[in-house]
Parts: structure tokens; sequence; C-alpha cells
């Protein structure tokens, strides 16, 4: 068996992992998961030799992602390093990008979440979302930088259309639809969502549920951020839409007071 076959088995296998392990506890992948990379990794890969240099560099980034993702960082980095100076494409490009941000995620480097945002970056601005949705497959431990960064509303779009709010979910981060982003409120948002829809104050709502102004105001600024809105005015307009079956994430206003 020649060593593009072999690699190409690899892609496969890893494929096949993501698929086993998608619902992640307190690893990335589970045992059949971790088990399926195992496997894909003793096919006995070598680096391959010949073909077109993109192609090349495609398959020697994904053997170097199978290794980031089975926890050996250091062969991965140094196959994704061997693999830049073949080509600039975008596929072994954001595979390289993948395995440097998993491989420093997992390090503890202070320098993780840049690299996890740039991956993102890339990804959307060079049309390859599909490469970000097998890297935090593979490492549900990148949603939390991805939903928080500068494309947060994009991943979560991608999220959704792709069907796996199942996974965002069982890592920590719920996505849902912007008809009705409520769920994503705690019972205790929920309850200062219906009063500022009801016209009270920070003041008011700190009396009507004995709880510190402060805190009021706290809850407040959550509920807008999760909602997507910057006022008590877009909010309440809509929580009207809404009731009229027309609500929009759109609404903006700069007071939120």
């Amino acid at each position: 068996m020649n060593e593009v076959v072999r690699l190409t088995l690899v892609s496969h296998a890893m494929t096949d992992a993501m698929a086993a392990g998608r619902f992640p506890t307190d690893e990335p992948l589970n045992a059949v998961g971790h088990r399926q990379v195992d496997a894909s990794i003793e096919l006995g890969v070598t680096e391959p030799r010949g073909g077109l240099r993109a192609s090349r560099a495609e398959l020697t980034c994904s053997l170097a992602f199978v290794l980031a993702c089975a926890g050996r960082s250091d062969e991965a980095l140094a196959l994704t390093s061997k693999s830049k100076v073949l080509t600039k494409a975008v596929e072994p490009s954001l595979l390289a990008s993948a395995v440097e941000a998993i491989c420093s995620l997992r390090a503890g480097d202070q320098g993780a979440v840049d690299l996890v945002n740039a991956l993102a970056s890339t990804a959307f601005d060079r049309g390859a979302p599909d490469l970000l949705v097998a890297s935090y497959r593979a490492c549900p431990d990148l949603l939390p930088i991805l939903v928080r960064g500068q494309h947060g509303r994009d991943v979560e779009g991608l999220i959704l259309r792709v069907g796996d709010s199942d996974l965002a979910k069982a890592a920590g981060h719920p996505v849902v639809s912007d008809d009705d982003r409520r769920q994503l409120l705690s019972p205790r948002e929920l309850e200062v969502y219906e009063l500022i829809c009801g016209g009270l104050t920070n003041k008011q709502i700190a009396r009507a549920l004995y709880i510190e102004e402060s805190t009021a105001r706290v809850h407040t600024h959550h509920v807008f951020d999760k909602l997507g809105v910057r006022s008590r005015k877009a909010l309440a307009i809509q929580a009207l839409l809404r009731r009229t079956g027309q609500a929009t994430a759109t609404i903006d206003d700069s007071s939120s007071e």
C-alpha cells in the first residue's frame, strides 16, 4: 500500500472517529473515538513523497491533525512545519492552523486564544468553514473560545446549520436560533427579562426580586448580551414583535437605561 493511500485511510479513519466521538464528557473524544484515532495512527504512515505539492501538504497536515487530536503535539507540529514550505493552498494551511491552535490550547499557552480566533477568521475569510467544523468536532475545547470570539455569531450560525447544537450543549455552550434566544437565559435572568419588558428600572427590579440594584444591573447586561440587544427600548420592541410573530434580533438603540 503506497503512502498516499495510507494517508487517505488516516483521513477517513479520523472522520469515523469524529462521528463516533461527537459527545464529549471529560475528554475531546469518547472511548470509541479514541480507539479509532489510535487505529488510524497505527497504520504506520510516513510522510508522502511525490505527487502534487498541495496534495502532499494536505495529506501531511491530515496526519498532523490526527496526531494533535491524539495528544501527540510534538509530532503534529513537526509535520505542519514541514508542510508549510510545500504550499499556501487553503486546505493544508487551515489544517496546519487547526493543529497549531489545538496543540497550543492543550499546552495552556497564552497565545492559544489568538490562534483559535485566527483559525476562525481564516476559515470564514477563505470560504472553508467545513474545516472549522472538523476542528471543533475533533477538539470541542475550541468551542468556548469560538463562540465568544469576534466571529461568535458566525460560529453559532454554523453550528446550527450543520446540526451540532447537541455538541455545543454537551460542551457547556448551548446555541439556539435567533427565533428565541431566551432559551439562553438563566431562570433569574428570565425573571429580569420579564420585568424589563414590563417597563421596570433596575432599582424597581431590585426591589421586586429582593436583590441589590448592582446585581439587577449585572443581570440586565447579561440579558442584553445573550439576546443580542443594547437597550431596554430595543428589548421591549423585540418582545412586542415576538408576541406578534415578527421577532427580530436586528433592533438597536444606544440607551441602556
